[in-house]
């Protein structure tokens, strides 16, 4: 900007290019360039950092949402996993990305975040991506892993039940060898079936 009037530069050294959010001219390898257009590359529900690391935004058939604010309130978006995490845990989207200060209550005292840490055996981005889903836990079938906004986290079926992945809920089974009842699949499908039905219906 000169004299109020907006001006085009190019990067020098000629083989340099522009990073957005450091604002320097550097090595390509180094650089993140500014995409606005970015969500056009993304599959539908994938979610992309914003400028601040606190917040992100949800792609929407080729478009980006307005900007999310990371919950619960203190933790932070990182931008290689796709996830809101501890600031401890996350690299934002460039070096010196902006970071909004926590708020605080009356008392003056930070509000620390709550999410809770992912187990060992689940892969730290295996919500990646994911807005809202439920997935089967990758090593207890009794088990399933519930992702909300890139974030995992485990719930156990009740007992004597075990997850079924091709329609997302617990259903009985054998804990042990983890084989389906098929009686019991084929009763669900068909009361699901009668829901859709009186639901058209009503």
């Amino acid at each position: 900007m000169q004299d109020g009037l907006e001006m085009e530069l190019e990067c020098r050294p000629e083989g340099t290019k522009f990073d957005h959010v450091r604002e320097v001219c550097d090595h390509p390898e180094n650089v993140e360039c500014y995409n606005p257009d970015r969500c056009e590359l993304e599959e539908d529900g994938s979610i992309i950092p914003a400028e601040t690391c606190t917040n992100f935004h949800i792609c929407r058939n080729g478009v980006k949402s307005d900007e999310i604010t990371c919950v619960p309130e203190g933790t932070l978006f990182d931008y290689n996993r796709r996830v809101c995490d501890h600031p401890e845990n996350v690299v934002c989207w460039g070096d010196e990305a902006e970071v909004t200060e926590p708020t605080t209550e009356g008392s003056g005292t930070t509000l620390e975040p709550t999410r809770p840490p992912v187990p060992e055996d689940i892969p730290s981005d295996i919500c990646r991506g994911i807005v809202i889903d439920i997935l089967p836990h990758p090593g207890d079938c009794t088990q399933f892993v519930v992702c909300v906004l890139g974030q995992p986290s485990v719930d156990s079926c009740p007992p004597d039940y075990i997850f079924y992945p091709q329609v997302g809920v617990c259903g009985y089974g054998n804990t042990e060898t983890c084989e389906i009842d098929p009686r019991w699949l084929e009763d669900y499908m068909r009361e699901q079936e009668r829901l859709e039905m009186e639901a058209m219906s009503g």
